[in-house]
């Protein structure tokens, strides 16, 4: 996962989402291979990366779709560890999106 930032000057197309989505899926195997409460400050923070690209980027209504479906299913992958560890206030947040 890179943390080049993307920013607003940048038009954002399907590379951009194919490499964001591969972030996930990098934290999917991290957590196969560690645990949640492990793998959970890195997609807290590949979940704001992707929320900053959201509110700064230029990218059309297909990319826009497929940003926020990727948000919301990182979101909930970050939520997931909160709700195990029975802390409901940062799960709730996460899940409900």
């Amino acid at each position: 996962m890179t943390e080049e930032p993307i920013g607003p000057k940048d038009a954002l197309g399907t590379a951009h989402v194919f490499e964001l989505r591969e972030g996930l899926r990098s934290l999917y195997q991290l957590d196969d291979a560690y645990s949640r409460g492990d793998v959970r400050s890195l997609t807290r923070r590949h979940v704001t990366r992707i929320e900053q690209i959201i509110d700064t980027a230029h990218y059309s209504d297909t990319i826009g779709r497929q940003l926020q479906l990727l948000a919301g299913a990182t979101a909930q992958r970050c939520g997931w560890p909160y709700c195990d560890a029975d802390d409901q206030g940062r799960a709730r947040p996460l899940l409900g999106r």
